[in-house]
């Protein structure tokens, strides 16, 4: 769905939240919680998959919410390898374990390793109502490990872009007094847990805080296995403020409503859109030409936080759309991760990607982390084909489960000689049926011992081995280019 970033007011509310027994601590309430998080990540080869790029460390903080979880972001721990935190005053590393991630809230709980979860429960108060011009005051670590205490002031609330990730939430833009050195950082507010900062621009000293009410679902709801994450409703849509285009719908005098593009196959929206419909309210809330609606708690906001902000997955909403040339109710449950159901996953995550080699040839699904691989300028370095499939997927009529598999290289050997033009091209046939996605490649070779032929997408091409030679061609192969293994499987759900 699009989220632009947009402001807008907000007054929240104070929210109690139940979480498990705060540390015994010595120092301040708030300075005891803190911590600095080392982490270590490493990046898959989108292009050799086996592979991983070399180990690069990075530095954020963390907020203690009990005695053995820490509350961070997710952009912070994201590919981790190892994950470490420090305490103020000391060179002392304690080993955690990422426990909860979540890349669409960028909010995730670490837990202290080896040790037991606690069992006993404490109310707590979150800072609560936080308008235009409130005081904060942002903890982090100077150059001695020594907090260091950095006022910082709401300057501006809206719907916000999460760094490194295509999804949008409401956030507060606070101008700090002092360079923050790390996201992650706590912001607290007379005493209370105010917010994280996911990022920050030294140029403007701007930062950006995420807080109410996704802190406290988040840390409430993780409690509450399974966790299910945010709710997402699956179609795009467009804001409807030309007029030819609303004469077009036969909108008459109604000046609100949006145009829903395209709803995606095999989820809520698939089900219970069409396109062409115009949505005139969601869950109660009239909606504008542009997407925005009037809060009760945080002004004029677009309509996205209806979704993220005050739903979960499940929920049944109920919508008024102008469907043939008249209003009709719709009713749309919502779900969770839009990837699930997407033709071409965004994999902000960057979760290793199925892949098989066999005669040289590798292939895997595509997926926009691996487009975005190619640099900021992607858009114009990616093979237009692929380009193609990912810009117009939501026009493509597809079910729940299909993805795009790509040639994505050829590793040079005398089998596949001529082979390593037709790299980038989609994969239709795998020995002759038809494949959907990666498990079906997965199936097909099992099934007849080896890959015998594939079929590109486009002008018919197929790609034949002999299936003596490429028993002994695998063998080579794997030897010389050093691959562990020559495939890799996720185990189906």
């Amino acid at each position: 769905m699009r989220a632009p970033a947009i402001p807008a007011c907000l007054l929240g509310a104070g929210i109690l939240i139940t979480i498990l027994a705060w540390p015994q601590l010595t120092a301040a309430p708030d300075e005891g919680r803190l911590v600095q998080v080392h982490v270590t990540r490493q990046i898959q080869n989108p292009f050799l998959p086996w592979q991983h790029g070399a180990p690069a460390p990075i530095v954020g903080y963390g907020y203690f919410i009990n005695e053995t979880q820490v509350l961070t972001t997710e952009n912070l721990v994201r590919n981790h390898r190892l994950v470490e935190l420090l305490r103020p005053k000391t060179g002392d590393k304690i080993t955690a374990v990422v426990e909860i991630a979540d890349h669409m809230l960028n909010l995730a709980i670490l837990r202290i390793a080896d040790v037991a979860q606690s069992d006993g429960e404490r109310t707590i108060q979150t800072a609560g109502k936080l308008p235009l011009g409130t005081p904060l005051t942002i903890l982090q670590f100077d150059g001695d490990r020594n907090i260091q205490n950095c006022d910082a002031k709401i300057t501006q609330i809206g719907v916000t872009r999460l760094p490194g990730a295509p999804y949008s939430l409401l956030s507060y833009r606070l101008l700090s007094g002092l360079d923050v050195n790390g996201e992650g950082a706590p912001v607290i507010h007379d005493g209370t847990l105010a917010g994280v900062i996911m990022s920050y621009q030294s140029s403007t000293r701007v930062a950006i805080m995420l807080s109410e009410p996704f802190l406290s679902r988040f840390i409430t709801d993780t409690r509450e296995p399974p966790y299910l994450g945010p709710a997402s409703a699956g179609f795009f849509w467009r804001s409807l403020v030309d007029p030819a285009k609303r004469k077009y719908l036969r909108l008459g005098e109604r000046t609100g409503g949006i145009q829903v593009v395209a709803p995606l196959r095999g989820t809520p929206g698939g089900k219970a859109l069409h396109p062409l419909d115009v949505i005139l309210s969601w869950d109660g809330h009239a909606l504008d030409n542009l997407g925005f609606y009037k809060d009760p708690h945080f002004g004029r906001l677009q309509f996205s936080h209806l979704i993220h902000g005050t739903r979960s997955p499940g929920d049944l909403v109920s919508l008024t759309v102008f469907r043939d040339g008249r209003e009709q109710a719709v009713e749309l449950r919502l779900a969770g991760d839009p990837d699930a159901s997407a033709l071409v996953p965004e994999n902000v995550t960057r979760k290793p990607a199925q892949y098989l080699v066999a005669g040289g040839l590798i292939m895997r699904d595509l997926d926009v982390n691996y487009m975005r691989s190619l640099g900021g300028d992607w858009r114009s370095r990616i093979d237009s084909r692929l380009l193609h499939f990912y810009l117009s997927s939501r026009d493509r009529d597809y079910d729940p489960g299909d993805r795009v598999v790509v040639l994505v290289g050829v590793l040079p050997d005398r089998i596949n000689v001529d082979y390593q033009q037709h790299v980038n091209q989609v994969i239709e046939t795998v020995n002759g049926q038809a494949v959907r996605n990666m498990g079906d490649v997965f199936r097909i070779v099992d099934a007849d011992g080896n890959l015998l032929r594939i079929r590109l997408k486009g002008g018919g091409v197929d790609l034949v081995f002999d299936e003596h030679e490429l028993r002994e061609a695998n063998r080579r192969i794997q030897s010389q280019y050093q691959i562990p293994a020559l495939r890799r499987q996720q185990p189906e759900r």
